[in-house]
């Protein structure tokens, strides 16, 4: 703000101090007070034994899938509880956006979906060419 001076307080974040001119102290007021991020603290990593760090690098990896295997079960409640919604009450439908939908999602996609066969089709044709070849079938062929 014109007329404000920016004056650090005690914790570190940043607020605004009143200006000395009297018109500019009625139209600065005080700023929000911003909180340093702290930077995640790990801690020390402990000198245990080999067994010991296996044992908590296995907890952890639990404790991930756990976390993510509960966020996947909160999609699927969340699309049944709405499915189950829009079952009860098919009037709140928004049938435009759909068939936008399907369309973005379905039709658009047929140019990539037909390349990507295509390709893929060459590297399994190539693969099998290489197969047959080693039993002798690829000799009445011009390669």
């Amino acid at each position: 703000m014109p007329g404000c001076s920016i004056a650090r307080s005690r914790n570190g974040g940043r607020m605004a101090s009143r200006s000395a001119s009297r018109g500019a102290a009625q139209s600065c007021r005080p700023a929000a007070v911003d909180r340093p991020v702290r930077p995640a603290v790990r801690p020390p990593a402990r000198a245990g034994s080999a067994f010991v760090q296996q044992v908590a690098l296995i907890g952890r990896a639990t404790v991930a899938i756990v976390q993510n295997f509960g966020q996947f079960l909160d999609f699927v409640g969340m699309v049944l509880i709405r499915g189950g919604l829009l079952a009860a009450n098919p009037q709140k439908m928004r049938w435009t956006a759909f068939s936008r939908h399907i369309e973005q999602t379905g039709f658009n996609a047929l140019p990539i979906i037909g390349l990507m066969s295509f390709l893929i089709g060459l590297v399994i044709v190539q693969q099998g060419a290489y197969q047959l070849k080693r039993f002798g079938a690829g000799r009445s062929w011009s390669t």
